[in-house]
C-alpha cells in the first residue's frame, strides 16, 4: 500500500509547468509484492489528491 505522502509546496506557492524533478509539488510512495498492487495503491492515492491551481496573468 501507500507508504509515504509528502507535499513540498506550501499553499500560495507559485508553481509552473514541471521542467525537472525540482518542480514537483510532492510525492507518493507505494509498495506491494505485485506491480498491480502498487498501481492500485497509487490510483487510490491519486483519487484523494486535490490541487487548486489558479492561473495568474503573465507580465
Amino acid at each position: 500500500g501507500v507508504e509515504s505522502v509528502l507535499v513540498t509546496a506550501a499553499p500560495g506557492t507559485p508553481v509552473r509547468r514541471p521542467r525537472s524533478a525540482s518542480d514537483r509539488l510532492g510525492h507518493v510512495i507505494a509498495r506491494h509484492a505485485e506491480p498491480d498492487g502498487v498501481h492500485t495503491a497509487l490510483d487510490a492515492a491519486r483519487s484523494l489528491v486535490r490541487l487548486d491551481i489558479e492561473a495568474t496573468p503573465r507580465s
